[in-house]
C-alpha cells in the first residue's frame, strides 16, 4: 500500500522525534529521521513504501503549552487546574515510548500494565496484529491483554486512541479466548496480509 498518508505518517514521525528528542543527535540517529528521509526519496521517485516498523524508544514528556491546556479543558469540561493536574499525573506515572508508527504511553499498576496506544500521524486506524506486536514488545510475547468496550457509563473517548489493559505475569491466562495457535498468512477464503518482518 502506497499512499501519500505515509508520507504524512513518515513526516509527523520525524517531527514527533524532533519534539520528544533531548538533542539533534538523537534524531539524526534515529529511525523516524532515517524512515522519513527513506519515504521522502522514494516519494520524489513516485513510489511511497509503508513506514517500516522500527523497534520502541523511550522517549521524553513534552510539558503542553497554556494554549493547549486551555483547548483540552474547553473540549472536556474539566477545569483548567483539573487539566494541568492530569498532564502532571501523566509525566509522574507514565512511561512514554516510540516508534516510526505509534506512541504508547505504560502505567503498570500492580500486576497490570495499561498500554495508552496512538498512531504518530493520529489517523484513526485500529490494526489488530500491531497492537499485538505492540503488546508483545513493552509487555512481553506470552503475556496476555484485553481492550474493553465498556458501559456508556464510564466510557472514555476523547481522541482516537486505543487501550490494552496487561497482566505482567506470562503464565497468566484469561479464562475465555482461544486455547491453541493459529496463524496463517493466507486463509483461503478470507483476505489477510502477510506479516511483516
Amino acid at each position: 500500500m502506497s499512499s501519500r498518508a505515509d508520507l504524512v505518517g513518515a513526516l509527523t514521525a520525524l517531527v514527533r522525534t524532533l519534539t520528544y528528542a533531548d538533542s539533534i543527535a538523537t534524531v539524526r540517529g534515529g529511525a523516524a529521521f532515517e524512515n522519513a528521509q527513506a519515504v521522502a526519496e522514494g516519494a520524489a521517485k513516485g513510489n511511497i513504501a509503508p513506514l517500516p516498523w522500527t523497534p520502541f524508544v523511550q522517549a521524553v514528556h513534552v510539558r503542553p503549552t497554556e494554549a493547549q491546556i486551555a483547548s483540552v479543558a474547553k473540549g472536556s469540561g474539566f477545569t483548567l487546574d483539573q487539566v494541568r493536574e492530569q498532564f502532571a499525573r501523566s509525566e509522574a506515572e507514565d512511561t512514554l515510548f516510540v516508534n516510526s508508527r505509534y506512541q504508547v504511553s505504560v502505567r503498570d499498576t500492580g500486576e497490570m500494565r495499561h498500554l495508552s496506544i496512538k498512531r504518530i500521524d493520529q489517523a484513526p486506524v485500529h490494526d489488530w496484529r500491531d497492537l499485538q506486536r505492540i503488546k508483545d514488545e513493552l509487555v512481553g510475547p506470552e503475556c496476555e491483554g484485553i481492550e474493553i468496550y465498556p458501559a456508556q457509563s464510564r466510557l472514555v473517548d476523547t481522541a482516537t486512541q486505543y487501550h490494552l489493559w496487561c497482566v505482567r505475569d506470562p503464565a497468566y491466562r484469561f479464562p475465555f479466548g482461544f486455547t491453541e495457535r493459529l496463524v496463517s498468512d493466507d486463509s483461503g477464503s478470507h483476505a489477510q496480509r502477510r506479516q511483516e518482518p
